[in-house]
């Protein structure tokens, strides 16, 4: 059985669309369509909050540890944002 040319060229097409949308290759280049790995939001998903709900103004430990977390989060962010490229993270 002799395969079909057409066919092949069909799949073919269809799937280098889809590695160049993995790739950021193809697509609206203000929409970063690139694949990150899983691998990538390990950091962020092994984070541990050391922060706590306060009922009342915070103390200083308490803000302490919401500011560590938040720093730990926004580094765990640039890391991703790194391994696409392309985006930046400001620092505020």
């Amino acid at each position: 059985m002799t395969p079909n040319l057409n066919q092949m060229q069909r799949d073919f097409d269809r799937i280098r669309e889809k590695v160049e949308k993995l790739t950021g290759e193809r697509g609206d280049a203000a929409k970063s369509l690139t694949a990150i790995r899983r691998s990538e939001f390990s950091a962020l998903a092994s984070l541990t909050l050391k922060s706590k709900q306060a009922a009342a103004a915070p103390t200083q430990a308490e803000y302490n540890a919401l500011q560590s977390d938040v720093a730990n989060v926004f580094a765990a962010l640039q890391k991703i944002s790194n391994v696409l490229g392309t985006a930046e993270i400001p620092k505020v």
